[in-house]
């Protein structure tokens, strides 16, 4: 076996696992729509349990965040509404969360697999600072939601880029 066929099969076998104990732990479903709906919400609205806030000038940057008070923050802070491009306070602009659900999960350039529940909660650690979302629980699961609803039709090409 060559190292990315070793890779994509330790990959594989973790996100069988994972898959396993997310099925676990999911809530009761009402339905994909609704689940969407949730996850919209939270993507918008949701503040995490992270303190108060000042909005973050272009000269400051995360670690910046929370020494004043202001707003709280939410996904939509930096993602927008997740289908366009959005900005980090410091400017710099990110790409578009319409795909995301589509890219992952995917390997990393350091060979570590990266899932969406994952950066979703890489996210929410360390960009809003608030209480991550766990693995399964409805929270998670109403945000995947939402952003698989926003990746629907994304074509691919063979290698997992967006086309």
């Amino acid at each position: 076996m060559t190292r990315t066929t070793t890779r994509l099969a330790v990959a594989t076998g973790l996100l069988c696992a994972i898959a396993t104990a997310h099925a676990l732990t999911i809530k009761t479903p009402t339905s994909f729509a609704q689940a969407a709906k949730d996850g919209g919400y939270l993507f918008m609205h949701g503040h995490f349990g992270t303190k108060v806030h000042a909005p973050l000038t272009t000269a400051q940057s995360f670690s910046d965040f929370g020494k004043t008070q202001g707003p709280r923050m939410t996904c939509a802070t930096c993602h927008a509404d997740g289908r366009t491009p959005g900005h980090l306070p410091s400017g710099r602009t990110i790409p578009s969360l319409a795909q995301a659900a589509a890219l992952f999960p995917r390997v990393t350039a350091n060979g570590t697999l990266r899932t969406l529940p994952a950066e979703i909660r890489h996210c929410v650690r360390s960009g809003i600072q608030g209480r991550v979302p766990s693995f399964g629980g409805p929270v998670m699961v109403d945000l995947e939601a939402y952003l698989a609803s926003i990746a629907r039709g994304t074509p691919l090409a063979p290698n997992g880029t967006v086309r």
